[in-house]
């Protein structure tokens, strides 16, 4: 199971993570006139922070790392600045510099005299950094708040596999089914198929039989390189469809049992003469 569903580094898991989770939250937006309205203030860094957003509306992180650092340089410690560099670090993948930069974030984003979109994403873009740096404990409960906001497939994935580290299978399936009934456009088909299998075997433990064959051929389907679900599939499949049949042969004699023992009890039963009349009745001799 390991190497087909825990393989987290591979590129293409990497590189899902990295545009799907990450490239969608540069959303160009006035958040330097928030900054200029709400944000800590001061004519010493306020060029250097106004450049930096303008670089990270372009997604040039690193022209938006460098202005930004020289704000924080001179005692900059405004959220939102805080917040783009601990993205663009992570972009960058610089997860230790990210993860500490969205720590101090999601402290400011608290504190906030309004309300401000970061307050939602930092959920999302804080736990996948921890996820990518496998500090699941602290990534999961992020996640799980991420999800509820914003229920893709990628936070699904990542809380279904957290669960499934911990060998919590219930709630790993659980994510995981979530997971498939998102969007998955653009999502490499092999790590869609590892979840198909994933949750295929899980349909399998529950005897269900069916949907668990559709979910393996699904995944085969989606990556036929993969030789752990070919010998799964090869493995399962055909001694499935033989307790499908058998089942149906069960369902198709207990049909007709039913209907012959209602059929019996349907028919009236059959009916004697009333006896004689005690008076009527020849003497004993």
């Amino acid at each position: 199971m390991k190497s087909a569903f825990f393989n987290k580094k591979n590129i293409f898991f990497n590189l899902f993570l990295l545009i799907f989770g990450l490239f969608s939250h540069f959303a160009m937006a006035d958040d330097y006139g928030f900054y200029s309205k709400f944000g800590q203030r001061s004519s010493s860094w306020n060029q250097d922070v106004k450049a930096g957003f303008a670089a990270y509306d372009r997604q040039d992180c690193s022209q938006a790392l460098a202005h930004l650092k020289k704000a924080v340089g001179l005692q900059c410690k405004d959220t939102l600045v805080l917040y783009k560099m601990a993205v663009c670090s992570e972009k960058q993948e610089n997860l230790y510099t990210a993860i500490q930069y969205y720590g101090l974030a999601a402290k400011g984003l608290k504190s906030l005299k309004t309300s401000h979109r970061y307050q939602n994403e930092i959920y999302e873009n804080y736990g996948r950094a921890l996820f990518k740096a496998s500090r699941y404990d602290e990534a999961l409960p992020l996640l799980i708040q991420a999800a509820q906001i914003n229920n893709s497939f990628s936070l699904n994935y990542m809380v279904g596999f957290i669960y499934a580290k911990k060998q919590n299978w219930p709630e790993s399936n659980r994510y995981l089914q979530q997971s498939l009934i998102q969007d998955t456009t653009g999502v490499p088909p092999s790590l869609l198929s590892k979840v198909y299998f994933q949750v295929g075997k899980a349909q399998a433990q529950q005897k269900n039989y069916k949907l668990a064959s559709e979910l393996i051929k699904k995944a085969v389907q989606l990556d036929p390189s993969n030789q752990e679900i070919k010998a799964y599939a090869n493995q399962h499949l055909r001694a499935w469809q033989r307790l499908l049949f058998q089942e149906k042969q069960k369902e198709m004699m207990q049909t007709f049992q039913d209907f012959i023992g209602k059929e019996k009890e349907e028919k009236p039963p059959e009916t004697l003469p009333p006896p004689p009349a005690a008076d009527k009745l020849p003497p004993l001799e």
